[in-house]
């Protein structure tokens, strides 16, 4: 736009200077009435230039970036502008003659003046229309921007809540993990001293066990000297055959006194046998966990030894070498029985009762 004007005004200069070198030579005064009123005519023409290029300056905040960007366009524009008119003026001097086609220049010249305020009025009308677009996506980006802000804020919220109820439960846990440890520590103890206990038993059993086997002997002894010095029996009479049996049974009895903590003993080496019903609900297999065996055996760690599946819910298991134990039954999933003793082998009825193996 501002090229067109500085073009138009270059352009009425001109004129208006061959005008004045034709003033002597005109001959016709109509034709130099004609030209002044086309000069007229630009002149207005350059007046509504002006006012819309005051229009077009109100806008130049918006456009000053493009406009500067097409501003070095420009100079080269106005250079070959420039060059444009001097090629004008050379053709305008050999055409002083011809003031009617001067004339039509002169008004094809105003058309393209025209085309081009009016394309410069509907890039401002573009330009406008762009300005209110960006504007109107500056404040959805805006209002895009405090949603999130809001959302972010109640997600930092929910965060703080869940992080909050998060300590709290570590804080449980670990009180509780304190009170199990605690538990752990009395239950150490208490087995350390049921231990202690059971070794002291066990050695005051073994010295009861040492003096009846002497006590024993010394009674074997003392009824064999006895026998030795009984005088022989004569043959009793027939009816009296009877109880002969009777009195040589007396020795006979003695010896298996004698014999049965032996045979008990030996009965008792092979193991202890255990058989337990398994509860509705317990998961399998059944463990057996064993501590305090006499004579001591290797005892398993937690959960224990995993028993034999015997059917119809039963489940059985042989401690090797044991007479007596401590155990608990379980299923290492929650579920066990309380502290149990067994001096003998048996069976657990699903009622907690036991039933001596015969």
């Amino acid at each position: 736009m501002f090229i067109a004007y500085y073009w138009v005004e270059n352009w009425l200069k001109l004129m208006t200077a061959c005008a004045e070198q034709l003033q002597p030579l005109a001959a016709d005064g109509d034709a130099r009435t004609a030209v002044e009123a086309e000069l007229i005519q630009l002149r207005d023409a350059l007046a509504d230039s002006q006012a819309a290029v005051a229009v077009a300056v109100q806008e130049r905040g918006e456009l000053q970036a493009e406009l500067e960007r097409g501003r070095l366009q420009a100079e080269a524009d106005r250079a070959d502008h420039a060059r444009q008119l001097i090629e004008s003026v050379s053709a305008a001097d050999k055409r002083l003659g011809e003031q009617a086609a001067t004339r039509e220049a002169a008004q094809a010249e105003a058309e393209v003046l025209r085309d081009e305020l009016t394309a410069a009025s509907a890039e401002a009308r573009q330009a406008r229309a762009e300005a209110k677009r960006l504007r109107e996506d500056v404040k959805a980006v805006q209002a895009r921007a405090e949603q999130a802000a809001k959302e972010a804020k109640g997600q930092s919220e929910r965060l703080v809540e869940e992080i909050a109820a998060l300590r709290r439960e570590r804080q449980a846990a670990v009180a509780q993990a304190d009170a199990l440890r605690a538990e752990n520590e009395r239950l150490a103890a208490e087995i350390a001293a049921n231990r202690t206990t059971t070794e002291s038993l066990r050695l005051e059993l073994g010295a009861i066990q040492e003096k009846l086997q002497a006590a024993l002997s010394d009674a074997a002894n003392a009824r064999l000297v006895a026998d030795a010095a009984r005088p022989p029996v004569q043959d009793p009479p027939p009816a009296e055959h009877r109880k002969t049996p009777k009195r040589a049974r007396k020795p006979s009895g003695t010896a298996a006194k004698a014999a049965s903590p032996a045979a008990a003993k030996a009965a008792s080496s092979a193991g202890l046998a255990l058989r337990f019903c398994k509860p509705a609900g317990w998961a399998e297999p059944v463990h057996v966990h064993y501590w305090n065996t006499d004579p001591a055996v290797g005892e398993p760690a937690w959960p224990g030894t995993a028993m034999t599946d015997e059917g119809e819910g039963w489940w059985a298991h042989q401690i090797e070498g044991a007479r007596t134990a401590s155990l608990v039954f379980n299923d290492a999933a929650g579920h066990q029985t309380g502290n149990l003793h067994r001096d003998r082998s048996g069976s657990l009825e699903s009622d907690g009762a036991w039933v001596d193996d015969a």
